[in-house]
């Protein structure tokens, strides 16, 4: 049997027939070249990239399917001569899906001792103290298939010398945090070293197990580090309106937690809470009797306690606003808002009570080393802390938490000094009163990266110096652009404000989900609310189709009250205008426009309003798709006229009847007015803080280059622009392959015009495959 044959037979097994037809079709071409050596270098970037696809795909289904291919694809394509890179393509597929692995919310630890039937019984209660479950295997097949299994543990093997074997089949597993070796004779048993996570050989079962956990604490520890949002140092260097996604990202959360302080207490949150707790913990005996004591004994004057001292609290809780999963947070909400309020209690006595205005803080802790370089490229920089921060004014009881620096470069020692003035406090901090002199800062506390070195008696421990900030002004226009949306939202928070601040956001999913929640608790004779909270949950809805039923069926609601809302009634025409341009059906667009516009002039509005401008930017949008250009642009100069008088919060709307008008004028050939308010529009987006979707900036660089290769006067500045818009689809998840197909049809075409043939047929290549797929 061919190898090509071999290989699609293998694959059929633990894949689809796609996968197998691709990965072996890919392989199969290779080998029947003519000329193999000359033809494997082009082909192999083809194979490489089906196998790294299929991995990726199938990884994500399943640990244990993705291992098999990642491990049958490094074997076949080792007789080809492509193993090494097939195997650095698997290498970091494996690396990513290591990092995911360990941002799950709850990973129990688990320890598997893989020994032999004759070796002596351990004592094991130790171990059973210090994790989460225990396994003792003596096959090594049984042992790998229950590894493969506990893909939500973080998993210790420990192994015998004779059972070595096993390792090259599973050190690469993400959940496989460390390997022991226990052996006699380590001499004569080494290990690969590229095999990362085996620790090392033992043959003192006490060494091993000190090791084990120290491990242990340290992977623990490194679960529950602080998490940051870094706030780039360039930031200063722009206008305090340009404010990049990690701004945009860091005002979103701030948000949030906002809203969670500010939302009314209610009798299930503690509820939520707790169950939230037990489902985490439901194997572990120890932390569930912690749960029970706290639901027995928390009060609102012990939470603090209940925060500081190592238990299911900090570490949920920091592990929640780490990974920014909402859904946890909420159902934290009431503990995050009580903690909160203990702190401004805290905060002015601990202001009144210092000595001077200055004072020092410090916090020991490991750090990954991508974390620390992200910090080493940004000094002069900001972090924002996502999280309560725990610091303490004695350097030396914050040291020891830093470690020895013997886990680098996989885990630095860290040691944080941070030096406070009170006069640029941004949040509430305060003394906790224990005996570690501790001083806990409120979440987003944001501080400047002042330097970065090593310690001068142990250079194996970094030391990182911030200042506590508030002074710069990005960071105010920042807390104006928050206390702004809370204005608006509401000075009493409900669940449905974070379903608003979610769909601000982009997560549609998310405050889809908020606002059905609102739904449920709304009183079913409050018909006016059901209209207005259904109407959201279709501003949520992906398929158009279905979201126009829904937009349908609040209208119903709306329309049967005795005096339903006729500004409510406009805004649903709007929505359904918009959702029919979307499905292309520009004449019941243009109905429903026309429509929202007549309700505001018999409820008469003020013309200057935004609502207008608004509707007069969609009426002439749909013109401008039924061919009637001049209806279009008297639309659009009415909607720019309005909005050209208003503040900057419609700045990010001006741009879109500046690309509007742009494009208008594009169809009509009249190229310099078409390049005025495309260049208009490009320079409103980059200077409006609303605007967090970067495919609207790409699509204002593709059209300038659109005219710029009409009008033929500039081929290089058409060919920047072109450029300008692919670097950013490019690193967009949503672009579609026919937006970038297009883009380089374009570029092909400039290359033609200037003779550059090969370059054309390059790009045109390129195009190809992102309209048909690799094979063309």
């Amino acid at each position: 049997m061919s190898l090509e044959a071999t290989l699609k037979q293998w694959m059929l097994q633990i894949t689809s027939p796609e996968n197998a037809n691709r990965l072996s079709s890919s392989i199969g071409r290779i080998l029947s070249s003519p000329s193999p050596l000359q033809e494997l270098e082009k082909a192999a970037s083809n194979t490489i990239s089906n196998v790294e696809s299929i991995i990726r795909k199938d990884f994500s289904r399943s640990n244990h399917l993705g291992q098999q291919i990642a491990n049958g694809v490094s074997l076949i394509t080792e007789k080809m001569g492509l193993g090494k890179t097939i195997a650095l393509c698997v290498s970091e597929i494996l690396k990513e899906n290591r990092s995911k692995a360990c941002d799950e919310d709850c990973q129990p630890t688990l320890v598997v001792w893989l020994t032999n039937p004759l070796t002596k019984e351990h004592n094991n209660m130790e171990l059973y103290n210090t994790v989460d479950s225990l396994g003792i295997f003596y096959d090594g097949n049984q042992c790998v298939d229950y590894i493969l299994s506990k893909d939500s543990h973080r998993v210790f093997l420990i192994l015998s010398c004779s059972h070595m074997n096993t390792i090259p089949l599973i050190w690469q597993i993400p959940h496989l945090l460390c390997i022991y070796v226990l052996c006699e004779d380590p001499i004569n048993h080494e290990h690969d070293s590229s095999q990362q996570n085996v620790s090392r050989i033992y043959n003192d079962e006490n060494s091993l197990m000190k090791q084990l956990d120290d491990d242990i604490n340290l992977h623990s520890n490194v679960d529950n580090t602080l998490p940051m949002r870094m706030l780039s140092k360039n930031s200063n260097e722009k206008s305090c309106r340009d404010l990049s996604d990690e701004h945009t990202s860091f005002i979103w959360f701030q948000l949030l937690i906002e809203i969670l302080i500010c939302m009314p207490d209610t009798d299930d949150a503690k509820t939520e809470m707790i169950n939230e707790c037990r489902l985490c913990y439901k194997n572990n005996n120890s932390e569930l009797k912690k749960i029970q004591d706290f639901e027995k004994t928390y009060c609102l004057e012990n939470t603090i306690d209940w925060y500081t001292k190592d238990s299911f609290v900090y570490r949920l809780l920091n592990k929640a606003l780490r990974t920014e999963n909402i859904d946890i947070i909420f159902k934290f909400r009431f503990f995050i808002k009580n903690l909160h309020h203990n702190l401004i209690l805290l905060h002015e006595d601990f202001i009144r009570l210092l000595p001077s205005p200055k004072f020092t803080v410090f916090r020991g802790q490991h750090l990954s080393g991508i974390e620390l370089k992200m910090l080493l490229n940004n000094i002069g920089g900001f972090i924002s802390i996502n999280s309560f921060l725990s610091t303490t004014s004695v350097r030396n009881l914050a040291l020891p938490f830093a470690g020895d620096g013997s886990s680098s470069p996989s885990f630095e020692s860290v040691l944080f000094q941070i030096e406070c003035d009170i006069s640029k406090r941004n949040k509430p901090f305060g003394s906790t009163n224990t005996s570690e002199s501790e001083v806990l800062f409120a979440i987003g506390t944001v501080f400047r990266i002042e330097n970065i070195g090593k310690l001068e008696d142990n250079n194996k421990v970094w030391l990182i110096n911030l200042i506590l900030e508030d002074n710069n002004e990005n960071e105010r226009y920042m807390k104006e652009l928050i206390a702004s949306n809370m204005t608006m939202i509401n000075t009493n928070p409900t669940v449905e404000s974070i379903a608003k601040v979610l769909s601000s956001m982009g997560e549609c999913e998310k405050a889809r989900k908020y606002y059905e929640m609102t739904l449920q608790n709304i009183p079913s004779n409050d018909v006016c609310k059901i209209a207005h909270i259904t109407a959201c949950i279709g501003d949520c809805e992906k398929d158009d189709n279905v979201a126009l039923k829904t937009y349908t069926e609040a209208l119903k609601l709306e329309e049967q009250l005795p005096n339903p809302n006729r500004i409510f009634i406009a805004q649903l025409y709007e929505r359904m205008g918009v959702t029919n341009f979307k499905l292309s059906n520009y004449t019941e667009a243009l109905e429903f426009h026309k429509k929202t516009l007549q309700i505001y002039q018999q409820e008469k509005l003020s013309p200057e309003k935004h609502c207008f401008a608004l509707t007069y930017y969609n009426i002439g949008r749909v013109y401008n798709k039924l061919h009637d250009k001049r209806s279009a642009l008297t639309n659009l100069d009415r909607s720019m006229e309005i909005l050209s008088k208003s503040s900057l919060l419609v700045e990010s709307d001006l741009a879109l009847v500046y690309s509007e008008t742009g494009r208008v004028h594009l169809s009509l050939k009249e190229y310099d007015q078409s390049l005025m308010y495309l260049e208009m529009a490009l320079d409103t987006n980059n200077r409006s803080p609303y605007v967090t979707k970067k495919s609207l900036i790409a699509r204002n660089y593709y059209d300038i280059g659109v005219v710029l290769y009409e009008k033929g006067t500039d081929d290089d500045k058409a060919l920047e622009a072109f450029r300008n818009a692919l670097n950013i689809y490019d690193k967009l998840l949503s672009t579609s392959p026919e937006i970038l197909a297009k883009l380089h049809d374009n570029i092909a075409m400039i290359h033609c015009r200037r003779k550059k043939w090969n370059q054309a047929m390059q790009t045109y290549t390129k195009s190809c495959q992102y309209r048909f797929g690799e094979k063309h």
